[in-house]
């Protein structure tokens, strides 16, 4: 239970908090599955293992285990993940390499008067 708990204030919500910073609208959906199944695959291969790690190597050795990994991660999202706040999908996409390209303001469309031929 505490598992659960910890997971869902930790490290749980960040796939939905970095699909809609991430990804453009053209990949969003199949992006956000993939990143969906990958994060509950992980949690239940944590839930699946632990009994197993623990007959290993203890109960105490599973927390010092898990709280290893967690410092890793802290580790590396402070030097590696970027802070994306406040930038626009173009500056996120251009800060990971990617082609920028530059936002299409909406056209405003005229209204019709119906005297208008239309042309093939």
């Amino acid at each position: 239970m505490i598992f659960i708990a910890a997971f869902s204030f930790g490290f749980g919500p960040i796939p939905w908090l970095m699909m809609s910073e991430l990804f453009p609208a053209n990949i969003r959906e199949s992006a956000s599955g993939l990143s969906t199944m990958t994060n509950w695959a992980m949690s239940f291969i944590v839930t699946y293992f632990f009994e197993s790690i623990r007959d290993a190597i203890h109960e105490y050795g599973v927390y010092w285990l898990f709280g290893g990994i967690c410092a890793v991660s802290l580790v590396f999202c402070v030097l590696v993940v970027p802070e994306t706040k406040g930038k626009t999908l173009q500056e996120i996409t251009a800060l990971f390499g990617g082609p920028v390209t530059s936002p299409k303001a909406a056209r405003p469309s005229a209204p019709s008067t119906g005297s208008e031929k239309m042309r093939w």
